[in-house]
């Protein structure tokens, strides 16, 4: 997979036919099995958010400034994530496990949310016998969410509300059922 896509976009005044390239990515994996009892794993990503564009193959500096604010605005990020299975008995496993996501807007920005990263904490039971098995997880994340609620100009004079600041976090119960055949 090359990271382009081809999108077709419509508005009132005008149609658009464009390009994407997604970010690069590069993860580093590794684990250590403990035997038939427990794993662990991790892996480090690096995510270079600048690197995507937007093109058109006709006109290739249709999304000049576009792509220079991308360069500007984005930076390369590093995530890690480690996680963790035991094994209880010959169905029941427990899962934990870690994320930290870095935030890509360039923290030497003037962007409010650049320095916002995500935290990620999960915990899990995997049940599986003869062809059946269920899991169940539950994850728990959370970051600073900045903004200002508005930033008005007018006759030379520019009037921001002030900055509000949210704690945000997330609270997820995912399940999963399944068999084998």
């Amino acid at each position: 997979v090359d990271g382009k896509t081809s999108y077709n976009a419509k508005s009132p005044l005008n149609e658009y036919s464009y390009e994407i390239n997604t970010p690069a990515r590069y993860t580093l994996s590794a684990a250590y099995i403990f035997g038939q009892r427990a794993i662990i794993s991790t892996d480090l990503e690096l995510c270079d958010y600048g690197s995507g564009f937007f093109s058109l193959d006709e006109n290739k500096d249709e999304y000049y400034d576009l792509n220079q604010e991308v360069k500007t605005f984005y930076n390369t990020t590093i995530n890690w994530r480690i996680g963790s299975e035991i094994r209880i008995n010959s169905m029941l496993s427990a899962r934990f496990g870690y994320a930290y996501k870095q935030n890509p807007i360039d923290p030497d920005s003037d962007a409010i949310n650049s320095r916002n990263n995500t935290n990620l904490f999960s915990t899990g039971l995997g049940f599986r016998h003869q062809n059946f098995f269920f899991n169940f997880a539950y994850v728990h994340s959370y970051y600073n969410d900045n903004y200002t609620l508005y930033n008005f100009s007018a006759r030379g004079t520019t009037i921001t509300s002030a900055m509000l600041e949210q704690k945000i976090k997330h609270n997820n119960f995912m399940f999963s059922v399944g068999f084998n055949f």
